[in-house]
């Protein structure tokens, strides 16, 4: 019995070299994560509610919002990308500029009624933009549907010495984890925010904003940095 016990456990361990001896690509292993995959993660996403949405008019959507562009600046011997020009960080040459489409998914949906985005990584997005294109096929988002996720930036129409009473009124409505004026004597006002784990639909913004007597006038995401 003890001379059974004794094979089963050097089987076993054979077993466990074989496994171990074998190359990385036959082995179960954890996903590898590439500098790309996590750039990718980054990437923000937008889903917009919106009204006027048809079978008719959604190939004339796509095809609007796909033809918004994007200009980056580009190192034609390292292929490395910024979004503002410059020299390359590796090899110093000068940046050129290269224009391309401001979304990498264009995605709406007259079954949903929703309109999916994937901006490209290195593109800052305005909603304003995003608007007028669907304004050209009478599309309009969903102000009591749209949620503010993730962080963006709130550029508000008010005086720059009401720039104290717009963020706190923004503060005292607990529509946002966080609310900060970035740039006071911007005009319009410039006020970056992060939504929490219940982000507010733009009508729960516009309406707090009303308080204060100011109006928003945009809202921008802009790419945020890769985590390592």
């Amino acid at each position: 019995m003890r001379s059974h016990n004794r094979l089963q456990l050097f089987l076993a361990l054979a077993t466990l070299e074989g496994i171990a001896s074998l190359p990385c690509s036959a082995q179960a292993s954890e996903p590898v994560r590439t500098k790309e995959a996590v750039v990718a993660a980054q990437m923000l996403a937008l889903e917009l509610p919106v009204q006027g949405l048809t079978p008719e008019n959604v190939e004339g959507v796509q095809a609007d919002l796909a033809a918004l562009e994007l200009r980056v600046h580009r190192c034609q011997a390292c292929r490395k990308e910024a979004a503002e020009p410059g020299n390359c960080p590796s090899c110093k040459a000068p940046l050129e500029p290269v224009t391309r489409s401001l979304f990498t998914e264009v995605a709406p949906s007259a079954k949903t009624n929703v309109v999916a985005l994937t901006p490209d990584p290195l593109a800052v997005v305005k909603l304003t933009q995003i608007e007028a294109a669907l304004g050209k096929r009478s599309v309009r988002i969903d102000d009591e549907q749209f949620k503010l996720m993730g962080r963006a930036q709130l550029l508000v129409a008010c005086p720059p010495t009401e720039a104290p009473a717009v963020e706190k009124a923004l503060t005292d409505a607990k529509l946002f984890a966080e609310v900060k004026v970035t740039e006071p004597a911007a005009s319009p006002l410039v006020l970056t925010v992060r939504a929490g784990p219940k982000p507010p639909s733009r009508a729960q913004v516009k309406a707090a904003l009303q308080g204060a007597k100011a109006q928003l006038a945009d809202v921008v995401w802009r790419p945020q940095p890769a985590r390592s």
